[in-house]
């Protein structure tokens, strides 16, 4: 600090400190520039400005608003010194987030933290979190399952009575928002502060949307090992939660394998997973916590609606937690929900570790099954679950899928999406007659690019697959093929957008699974008896896939699927673009049905699964149009999207879709127009007048009737 008899100890601080310069407005020499010291704890931020020169020593700053149990601790620090004689500084804390203060009062926050989500989820915030029940009943349901399924139901009743209570209310306020917007009157509301992204609005649209069913969270993990829950129309900040790494490595301590359904490396760091329960009106989220510098781990059980801490406990320690599998419980509404754990070193732990859990698991253990896409040792494993003497321990390990033996490596892998959701498992023709869809929940598809290219020529091989047997029943060779891949894989088909490197242009693959059994008619659907039920993996039928190539004009970046409630509503594709756009593609156009007039007996589809001429399928076309009605984003550029979700609302023709990366992106997607509700332009005034007239008129009509019924008792 410019002394040069040596150093000299001014004070001794506790607690982790960054050092910041003082920009003053005195022009003071170099020597006596002053210099600042936060540490962050848990009241609050705490500021020290000393003069190293000098050795003297200002007053603390305490900044209680920027708490260090929030954002852990500073890691930069700038402080500028204004005329009045007071400070501003702003603080960089280890969530990634900025904050703008002014002497001990908190000015500005921005939680850049939102800019690196690497995993998102919907949740309802009326909490209707449903799962999907592949269990078939049986044929004469007990006693105790028509109770258990009659108390599921119950458990939602208050909620729908409150509901029916506010409605007269609710009307009552509309009609009164109305009548004023009609007559001019606009009354200031009361402005309520809500902790909103920075530079973002609420729209006017938002509370409409809510009141269709899409009032939900999105719950975000970002990389910075923080938790956030944002309401989706509004972007509002609902609650959040800092998870420290405890000096632990975080990604570099992870397993090589990955967790079902999730994303190379999607189990490094923290990561969030929703635990249903039996009950529809009630979910938890489970926090998985990054390894700490001593390698444990820890469960945290949180409430969505409100972050709330409900219990926590530590991992098994020995292996990094690589697989959560949920554990249905009879309990409609059980305080701590358990779940399955599989660790790294395939190893099965029931959580949270008490007798009735593991009642459970031993009930449950026979349809629990676990694989991994190991991208080190570029091959797929299949496992399964098995009891010895009522202990659990390692994964038996079922088929394997050595894809280095063959010198390709895995690029790529997707598991079903929105299987939580109901679907249509068949699709009606034309003329009536059906063709059934090849309903498998455990379909897995990984795409492999090859390690050697011959030629200076890579190619791309895709596999469809049971992950549960192992099986693959369908495997498909791009020549000249080669990365980057994007899967995306829902209901009967897969899709794949690659670039082809022989002829310089990006692809996309779709790729659609039926049975091959005939149309038994709509009686055998509505009356099949014992076929209607439950079939083990192993005994499923060979699909009949149907493939086809379209050409694709940009690159994309990450891909996703609508959702609607009741699968009804055709699905759209959607798109991040490498030019910032969001993009609508409607699975129609992306069809492996569209009968080609050109190709001949190569390209001919089979005569069940080919359109008929009652059916509105269009011929097929090479290039895909992108029509700029389709971009969602409109002239809202949204760049580096690494990530998109979706979520169904209580409208089937309308699905919520939430863009994440350098940017935050949120719409509503209506793939077959709103045919379920009244369009924006409706002219309610002519309505409430109509249905006001037919009362009125009612009224005189009953009361006319009432005096000339009288009148004639009199004659």
């Amino acid at each position: 600090f410019g002394v040069s008899q040596g150093l000299k100890m001014l004070r001794t601080f506790d607690g982790v400190a960054v050092v910041g310069p003082v920009h003053s407005v005195h022009d003071d020499d170099e020597a006596g520039q002053p210099v600042a010291v936060a540490i962050m704890r848990d009241e609050g931020a705490h500021i020290q400005l000393l003069d190293p020169a000098s050795g003297n020593v200002q007053p603390a700053i305490l900044a209680d608003e920027y708490r260090g149990t929030d954002h852990g601790n500073a890691e930069l620090m700038l402080v500028k010194e204004l005329s009045t004689g007071e400070h501003r500084t702003i603080l960089v804390a280890e969530d990634h987030s900025i904050v703008g203060l002014q002497g001990s009062k908190m000015l500005w926050v921005r939680e850049e933290a939102l800019a690196s989500i690497r995993q998102a989820s919907f949740y309802s915030r009326s909490a209707t979190h449903r799962t999907s029940r592949t269990a078939a009943p049986p044929s004469l349901p007990d006693v105790q399952t028509v109770i258990d399924a009659v108390s599921v139901q119950l458990s939602g009743l208050p909620d729908r009575i409150q509901e029916l209570v506010d409605l007269p209310f609710q009307l009552a306020a509309n009609a009164n928002e109305h009548i004023q917007s009609l007559l001019g009157e606009k009354r200031p509301k009361k402005a309520e502060k809500a902790n909103l992204l920075t530079s973002s609005r609420v729209p006017s649209s938002a509370s409409e949307l809510r009141s269709f069913g899409a009032s939900k969270l999105v719950i975000a993990v970002t990389r910075a090992s923080k938790l956030f829950a944002l309401e989706a129309t509004t972007s509002e900040i609902i609650w959040q939660r800092y998870f420290g790494t405890d000096g632990g490595s975080g990604c570099a301590l992870a397993p090589n394998g990955t967790a079902p359904g999730t994303g190379e490396g999607a189990n490094c760091g923290l990561w969030v997973q929703l635990l249903p329960s039996s009950s529809p009106s009630y979910s938890e989220l489970l926090i998985v916590t990054p390894q700490a510098r001593d390698g444990t781990q820890q469960f945290v059980w949180l409430d969505p609606l409100t972050g709330s801490e409900l219990h926590r406990q530590t991992a098994p320690t020995g292996g990094s937690v690589i697989s959560v599998m949920p554990l249905p419980t009879d309990e409609p509404q059980d305080p701590i929900l358990p779940f399955v754990v599989v660790d790294s070193l395939r190893r099965v732990h029931v959580m949270p570790p008490t007798p009735a859990s593991h009642v459970l698991l031993e009930k449950n253990v026979e349809r629990l099954f676990h694989y991994e896409v190991n991208r080190e040792t570029e091959s797929v494993q299949g496992f399964a679950m098995a009891s010895k003497e009522g202990s659990f321990g390692q994964l038996i390990n079922l088929w394997n899928l050595e894809l280095s033996l063959v010198g390709e490596r895995i690029v790529g892998a997707a598991s079903l999406e929105h299987r939580e959701w109901e679907h249509v498992p068949v699709h009606i023709k034309g003329d009536a007659s059906i063709l059934y869809k090849y309903v498998n929940s455990n379909l897995l598809a990984v795409a492999t690019e090859d390690a050697i290219g011959k030629g200076d020529v890579t190619s791309l091989n895709l596999y469809t697959m049971d992950a549960v047997t192992g099986h693959v029943f369908h495997q498909t060779r791009v020549q000249g093929a080669s990365a980057p891949v994007h899967l995306a894989a829902c209901d009967n088909w897969v899709l794949m957008h690659y670039w082809n490197t022989r002829k310089t242009r990006f692809e996309v693959t779709v790729i659609e699974f039926f049975e091959g059994k005939s149309d038994d008619g709509p009686w055998s659907l509505l009356f099949g008896g014992s076929e209607n039920s439950s079939r083990s993996a192993h005994h499923l039928e060979p699909p009949v896939p149907l493939q086809q190539t379209f050409i694709f004009p940009t690159g994309v970046t990450s891909v996703g699927v609508t959702a609607t409630l009741k699968g009804i509503t055709p699905r759209s594709v959607i798109l991040a673009l490498s030019t910032d756009h969001i993009l609508r593609v409607s699975k129609d156009i992306l069809n492996a049905r569209r009968p080609n007039p050109l190709g001949g007996d190569k390209g001919k589809i089979p005569s069940q699964f080919a359109p008929t001429k009652e059916e509105a399928v269009p011929p097929y076309a090479p290039m895909v149009q992108l029509k700029p009605t389709d971009v969602l984003n409109y002239y809202n550029a949204v760049g580096a999207v690494e990530g998109i979700i979706s979520s169904p609302t209580a409208l089937e023709s309308t699905s919520m879709v939430f863009c994440f990366g350098l940017d935050l992106f949120f719409t509503p997607v209506r793939t077959a127009s709103a045919y379920d509700v009244l369009s924006p332009g409706f002219n309610y005034t002519l309505l409430y007048a109509s249905v006001g007239l037919v009362l009125s008129l009612l009224m005189v009509t009953w009361y006319y009737a009432g005096y000339k019924a009288l009148q004639d008792k009199w004659r």
